[in-house]
């Protein structure tokens, strides 16, 4: 009798400890839509990047380029628009639709 009476009382504190707390909440699942991309190094770059003036480490830090394709947009310069960066091997329309609101492309890059 006593320990189903122990077992009584405790399923009540818990239970009473429950209601305080209040329900649990989970935490809010994201979509990978809803999350910013990121690049290999899980960094975003902080502000837009000019594509003419920028560094191969600036240019790395943009979601889906690595410092082969930062050389290959350094080489491909100067552009006159943002959608110039298409021209470059290896960026097509997914990847220019991740970038595009990553970058600018405002001065000229002297060659």
């Amino acid at each position: 009798m006593r320990k189903h009476t122990l077992t009584i009382v405790c399923s009540t504190l818990l239970l009473a400890l429950a209601s305080i707390a209040g329900p649990a909440q989970a935490e809010p699942t994201t979509s990978q839509s809803d999350t910013p991309q990121k690049n290999g190094a899980g960094k975003m770059p902080s502000k837009a990047v000019d594509i003419n003036t920028a560094t191969e480490k600036q240019l790395s830090s943009l979601p889906g380029i690595g410092p082969q394709m930062a050389k290959r947009i350094i080489e491909a310069r100067p552009f006159k628009s943002i959608q110039e960066l298409k021209r470059v091997k290896g960026i097509g329309d997914k990847k220019f639709e991740r970038l595009k609101s990553h970058v600018v492309c405002e001065a000229k890059a002297s060659q």
